[in-house]
């Protein structure tokens, strides 16, 4: 194997500097794997509403991210500005 370009981290020499790098991306994939099963239940929740309630998916996933992130009248001015926007390009197609 070649390795035409050489990177050095001087710094990784101490084995101090070395254990701190090594338990901070222990912690980093520890947190990825937590994140990993949040994402699963959210999709279990957000499959169960959508079969309960017979509501499409995607309208449950929204609204979730809606709620969450408190965007409720930014998402409706998006979607005035956008339906305004098609008219125009668009007309009666």
């Amino acid at each position: 194997m070649m390795q035409d370009n050489i990177v050095e981290f001087p710094q990784l020499n101490d084995p101090k500097v070395a254990e701190k790098v090594r338990k901070a991306l222990q912690d980093i994939s520890n947190q990825m794997t937590m994140i990993e099963g949040y994402r699963a239940a959210i999709k279990e929740a957000i499959d169960a509403v959508a079969e309960e309630f017979d509501v499409p998916k995607k309208l449950v996933r929204q609204m979730s991210r809606t709620y969450h992130r408190q965007t409720f009248e930014t998402e409706v001015q998006e979607k005035d500005m956008f339906e305004q926007m098609y008219e125009k390009v668009f007309g009666n197609e």
